[in-house]
C-alpha cells in the first residue's frame, strides 16, 4: 500500500514538475505578437540606447523638435506654419514604430523614417 501511494505521489509531481517547465511561449514568440504600425523600422541594430540616440539625431537634422518620453521613446514635433505633425517614436529590440498623433500620417514622416533608416545602416556598416 505504501509502495503504490509513494508511486502515485512520485508521478504526480514528475507531471506537475514536467508541465510547470514546458511552456509553448519564449521571449521571442512575444515579441513577434506585438503589433506595429505599417510604418515600422525593423533595423538589425539591437542596442536601443544607440537607436535612441540616432533617432534624436536624425530628427533634430531634419528640423523636428525632439523631447524625451520614455527611457525608449521620444516626441517629435514639426510645425508647418498653421499644419503641426507629432508622432511618438519608439525604440524596442531594433525596431523603430512611430505612433502618429492627430492629424499626422506616414507622409508627414517620410523624410524623416528614411534618414532613420540611413543612419542605422552607416552605423551597422562602421561609417
Amino acid at each position: 500500500m505504501k509502495k503504490i501511494l509513494f508511486s502515485a505521489l512520485l508521478g504526480t509531481a514528475v507531471l506537475t514538475l514536467y508541465g510547470g517547465c514546458s511552456s509553448t511561449s519564449s521571449p521571442q514568440a512575444d515579441q513577434e505578437s506585438v503589433a506595429h504600425s505599417k510604418s515600422a523600422l525593423y533595423t538589425q541594430m539591437y542596442n536601443d540606447k544607440r537607436l535612441k540616440q540616432l533617432l534624436i539625431k536624425a530628427a533634430k537634422e531634419k528640423g523636428w523638435r525632439v523631447t524625451n518620453f520614455k527611457e525608449s521613446s521620444i516626441i517629435a514635433e514639426k510645425f508647418d506654419s498653421d499644419n503641426p505633425k507629432a508622432t511618438t517614436i519608439t525604440v524596442r529590440n531594433g525596431i523603430v514604430d512611430f505612433d502618429f498623433l492627430d492629424g499626422t500620417d506616414e507622409s508627414d514622416i517620410v523624410d524623416l523614417r528614411d534618414y532613420i533608416e540611413d543612419l542605422t545602416k552607416a552605423e551597422k556598416e562602421g561609417y
